[in-house]
């Protein structure tokens, strides 16, 4: 950090990793629902020439359909969606994805005012097509590294936390500073196994994010995709999808597709439906828009709750078939949020290895009784549990009512109220007194599953030997090494 270089802190980064967050879904409904204002019968046959240089300023120029120009714009949104999330949860932030007022403008993005002033949601591609451009547009006052391992000082932009940017490229410019200021304090490698891969082996150089240089690499491929280093309008190849992967189209920056669509654009209106002048929430195909609209977002933030590698996109299929029935019918499609009914894990117990029946672990892990991920249920402290069964962590709790606070069972209090805390139980946590003191309370209680199990006549599996990530984010440190190994617990 450079002496004029203003110090971020932390809440100021988890604000502009949220504005990028919101940003980025903001673009989805938005870009769907234009693309799907092309009529089916035209979606072949439209098509407009889109053009660029590539990283040795030769000229390129191809030809595409309209229609895939938008629509695979929109799916290397959700990639966009996916690598900030991917950033954000590197460091240490919970994910958290709110449903955009469509009929409202970003406000993290001062778009032009001649564009903002016409904006009433949603729309039919030609009455969208200034904003698409617009929400593309690169700051002409700098580039983006195409090369991420150069240094984002060497580049002229914004370095300090601004309420709002003139470019996406300028916002995640900022963002670019705050993590290299917080990255080392705030990054755990607990975090590595939430990181999401939306089609594994896709983006080969866009890797998920473990160190600084991977969340340089992934701020860098969203600008790169979309605005692109100055105004060339050709991805550079380290931005690219693998081979066989994806379409021709994706070498070309968003705002370069969009701006040669801009260019066609009144050569291209009888193709459209007109915007309809509004919507019906009862309609079919918009109740399923909502329904699938809301169990996407649902789905993405619930990724990120759970280790592995695997975005949950559940709902996503279904939300192009509804917005075309909504165009056919000369309805607006409208993005409304429902949330889902929750739902309520099958069982709830306190950590990993404790689940009484297949399928019963965090996520509906688990293919026997003890070998589920954790935890289904959490809570922060002594006497929190909602039901028997959640009392965790080193401190003592009751197993009956009335009875002794003395009694150090993990697991396995009778009644709400009557647990030590907290669940899922940490790796660093041992108890504080009484006959086990120092042991580790997760040994005790899988000591005292297995005990269940036995007298209940009933085959256990063993849980996972690698501590789930859950567990190793909740420290609750009291000077002991932590439990690395589920398979090193004293006999």
């Amino acid at each position: 950090m450079t002496p004029d270089t203003p110090a971020w802190t932390q809440a100021q980064l988890y604000q502009h990793l949220q504005m990028a967050i919101n940003v980025e879904f903001f673009t989805i409904p938005l870009y769907l629902t234009a693309a799907a204002s092309i009529k089916p019968g035209a979606r072949a046959g439209l098509t407009v020439q889109v053009s660029g240089e590539d990283q040795q300023g030769k000229p390129q120029q191809q030809t595409f359909p309209v229609y895939d120009a938008i629509f695979s714009v929109a799916v290397e949104e959700m990639y966009h969606l996916m690598w900030i999330c991917n950033v954000a949860r590197s460091v240490g932030m919970t994910i958290d994805i709110p449903a955009p007022d469509m009929a409202t403008l970003p406000p993290q993005l001062a778009l032009p005012a001649r564009v903002a002033a016409r904006y009433q949601g949603v729309a039919s591609l030609a009455d969208v097509i200034d904003l698409l451009v617009a929400i593309e547009t690169p700051d002409p006052a700098y580039q983006y590294p195409a090369d991420p391992t150069e240094p984002i000082t060497s580049f002229p932009g914004p370095v300090a936390p601004q309420a709002s940017y003139d470019s996406i490229g300028d916002l995640y410019h900022a963002l670019a500073y705050g993590l290299n200021q917080l990255f080392p304090t705030l990054h755990q490698t607990a975090y590595d196994s939430y990181q999401k891969l939306m089609i594994s082996g896709s983006y080969p150089n866009v890797p998920t994010v473990t160190d600084l240089a991977s969340a340089m690499n992934s701020i860098a491929a969203i600008v790169e995709q979309g605005e692109g280093t100055g105004v060339d309008g050709y991805i550079p190849s380290a931005y690219e999808p693998s081979e066989g992967s994806y379409d021709a189209e994706n070498q070309f920056t968003h705002y370069e597709r969009f701006v040669a669509i801009q260019q066609n654009i009144v050569d291209l209106e009888s193709s459209l439906y007109p915007t309809p002048a509004s919507g019906d929430p009862m309609n079919a195909a918009q109740q399923s828009l909502t329904t699938n609209y809301s169990l996407l977002l649902q789905a993405i933030e619930q990724s990120y709750l759970t280790p592995g590698d695997t975005l949950d996109t559940t709902g996503m299929g279904s939300i192009g078939t509804a917005i075309d029935a909504l165009w056919a019918a000369g309805l607006l499609p409208m993005w409304t949020y429902a949330p889902p009914p929750q739902k309520i894990p099958l069982e709830l117990h306190v950590c990993q290895g404790l689940n009484s029946c297949a399928g019963h672990g965090a996520g509906g892990s688990g293919t026997m009784p003890g070998d589920g991920d954790c935890a289904t249920i959490n809570h922060t402290c002594q006497g929190s549990n909602g039901c028997r069964g959640q009392g965790g962590c080193g401190y003592p709790g009751q197993t009956v009512k009335g009875g002794t606070a003395n009694v150090y069972t993990p697991g396995q209090n009778a009644c709400k109220g009557l647990g030590g805390c907290a669940s899922p139980i940490s790796v660093w946590q041992v108890f504080n007194g009484g006959a086990v003191q120092g042991d580790y309370v997760w040994c005790e209680a899988r000591s005292l599953f297995e005990a269940r199990m036995t007298a209940q006549d009933m085959a256990f599996g063993t849980p996972s030997a690698a501590p789930s990530a859950d567990r190793q984010q909740k420290s609750t440190s009291t000077g002991s090494a932590p439990l690395l190994d589920n398979a090193s617990c004293p006999s």
